[in-house]
């Protein structure tokens, strides 16, 4: 299932489009300010982002010359209510791939991203891999080497996360956004408890990769080596 960033301060707008792209088979990931979204592409991995014009913070040129001067290869679909070609030649020379004023019909814009998807060779990807885990997409599953690791769906969840974002780390607040966000109960021990779970299983496996804490950071998957002597069996750096 594709996964799209959807950054926007128009809350209604940002709302009604995610719920509506959902309905389409995307994963949409919502922020309506442009620092948050810059953070997110800093640490996130997407198949296409949708990024307005103006937002606080940061503006989307100002986000889209950020991440590609930082090398970010994910398609941008800028959008504007400023229509003058001077304005669109400037949202392209940021580095956007597509340009679609405001206001557009929906429809229109699930052209351009499914066109922006046909650009982006990853989206065919169903498989990740890292160390001697695979997340099969087509299969729903994670396997360590060619054995099919049984997982809860909330395992399951976190390691879909963790692999697509290898050694980037993230605190409880951004997987409960993540990975919990239709759930308003959660707490950070719950956090903790289903990592320590899902690290447990890991080395059940013989995985030598699994999930680590980095003290002031978060949670990163990693791939653990001779080096790693200093991580107790709580996972965590000591």
């Amino acid at each position: 299932m594709p996964k799209l960033l959807y950054a926007d301060d128009d809350e209604k707008l940002l709302r009604n489009v995610a719920d509506w792209l959902t309905t389409q088979g995307f994963t949409v990931e919502t922020v309506a300010d442009g620092a948050a979204a810059s953070m997110l592409l800093r640490t996130t991995t997407y198949d296409v982002v949708i990024m307005d014009w103006q937002m606080p913070g940061k503006s989307g040129p100002e986000i889209c010359k950020e991440f590609r001067d930082a090398n970010g290869q994910t398609p941008i679909l800028l959008l504007t209510a400023k229509g003058a070609i001077e304005e669109k030649e400037k949202g392209f020379m940021s580095g956007a791939d597509d340009y679609l004023t405001k206001p557009f019909h929906p429809k229109e814009l699930l052209l351009r991203v499914r066109s922006l998807l046909g650009r982006q060779v990853q989206v065919s990807k169903t498989e990740y891999e890292y160390g001697s885990l695979t997340l099969d997409l087509a299969k729903n599953a994670v396997f360590h080497k060619e054995q099919k690791l049984k997982l809860t769906s909330k395992e399951f969840a976190l390691l879909d996360f963790f692999i697509r974002n290898p050694e980037k780390c993230f605190n409880t607040d951004s997987l409960i956004n993540r990975i919990w966000k239709s759930d308003n109960a959660v707490t950070d021990q719950a956090v903790r408890v289903s990592i320590s779970r899902l690290r447990v299983k890991l080395d059940s496996y013989g995985c030598q990769t699994t999930i680590v804490a980095e003290p002031g950071f978060g949670y990163k998957l990693h791939i653990l080596s001779a080096s790693d002597s200093n991580i107790g069996d709580s996972g965590e750096m000591q």
